[in-house]
């Protein structure tokens, strides 16, 4: 996996070794971590793997007590009802994203901490808009051809439509490894706009993809925190500059009336440029007098 590639390390933020060998996550100080939209891709599948479905139980516990909200497909198997089912035994939020098809069969029974939003229309698009409205980050659970169709396309209006959004894919016992190395390999190529693991992380584990994803938008407020601060000092330097700039142009003038003396010495004053001469002076009197009094 790519968990050795770090983020820059947030102000306020902890270390906490996690996994095996070396590699940290930064764990962010909650009381500079609002609660996060987080929407979820995985399976929908009753066959789907029991380590995948244990994953996605521990993805629901982890969101859930980070304080966020989950939105996702509503189903009641697969990756997708053990994240749920996560969630509601952590007492979590979550928010359903069901197409009208299928809304009569799942039976998804609405309460405080559990919404439904019913997709309508003749394909999935208006479902696939509907599960990433709002979305703070992307975790990927594995799943089918539909999973790998929502990462892809969100992955690709990230590289496009330059969305800062964090994507994450849990790559339970080297699900997404595949993936993983189809980037490299596009990035070797020089196919891509931005590094492989600016476009999708890969995480190990659940608990690691949402600590790196709290992480993640703890660095992005303080970048843009720093980026105010720096619009400020820039408007500072422009008014400091303008005497600098009265300076300039007074050496045009001055430039001009050495050249128009040259000419003088060699036989080349003419008529024309007799009155040039003391108009110069004068505006040049006005401009230096004018500096002097800026800067007092």
């Amino acid at each position: 996996p790519s968990s050795s590639i770090l983020m820059p390390l947030p102000q306020n933020a902890a270390i906490a070794k996690t996994g095996t060998g070396n590699s940290t996550i930064r764990k962010p100080s909650k009381a500079h971590l609002s609660s996060l939209r987080v929407t979820c891709f995985g399976s929908s599948s009753k066959s789907t793997p029991q380590s995948f479905l244990s994953e996605a139980y521990e993805l629901g516990l982890a969101l859930a007590k980070g304080g966020h909200t989950c939105v996702n497909g509503a189903a009641k198997k697969g990756c997708i009802g053990s994240l749920n089912q996560g969630i509601i035994d952590g007492d979590g939020r979550v928010v359903g994203v069901m197409h009208e098809f299928w809304a009569s069969v799942d039976g998804w029974v609405e309460t405080d901490k559990r919404k439904i939003q019913i997709a309508r229309g003749e394909g999935l698009q208006e479902r696939k808009k509907m599960l990433v409205d709002g979305a703070d980050a992307i975790v990927v659970l594995p799943g089918g051809v539909g999973t790998f169709d929502e990462l892809w396309e969100i992955a690709c209006e990230k590289c496009r439509l330059k969305i800062d959004i964090p994507i994450v894919c849990v790559n339970v016992d080297g699900y997404y490894s595949g993936f993983e190395s189809i980037l490299k390999r596009a990035n070797d190529d020089s196919l891509l706009k931005k590094k492989p693991q600016e476009v999708v992380r890969f995480e190990s584990s659940s608990v690691r993809a949402v600590e790196w994803i709290e992480a993640y938008m703890v660095d992005k407020q303080s970048r843009k925190n720093d980026d105010n601060g720096d619009i400020t000092t820039n408007k500072v330097e422009i008014v400091e500059t303008r005497p600098k700039n009265l300076t300039r142009l007074s050496s045009h003038f001055v430039t001009s009336l050495y050249h128009l003396y040259d000419s003088m010495i060699n036989g080349e004053y003419t008529q024309k440029s007799r009155g040039f001469i003391p108009l110069s002076m004068v505006f040049i009197i006005g401009v230096a007098v004018g500096a002097s009094i800026k800067k007092r």
